[in-house]
């Protein structure tokens, strides 16, 4: 997970996309990551658990993590992964 996280890290700023295409760019706290979508903190271990679920759709993380669509959208990017 480390290299996910410093992937995470190294692309503050930038540009995602949801699934539906929301756009939005997200910076990272201490080990938390704030995206431009939402007040709302995800911490480093909930990207933790999504990775190890390997979510094949945001909806596979609905009931595990805070953010799934957000989670989901950064994980699967090809610059993460």
């Amino acid at each position: 997970m480390k290299s996910i996280w410093e992937n995470i890290k190294r692309h503050a700023g930038e540009v995602f996309y949801t699934v539906s295409g929301l756009e939005f760019t997200y910076q990272v706290v201490g080990e938390k990551l704030i995206h431009t979508r939402s007040k709302v903190a995800i911490s480093k271990s909930a990207f933790e658990k999504a990775v190890v679920l390997n979510p094949q759709k945001p909806s596979d993380l609905h009931n595990d993590v805070v953010g799934p669509s957000y989670i989901y959208a950064i994980i699967s990017d090809s610059r993460i992964r």
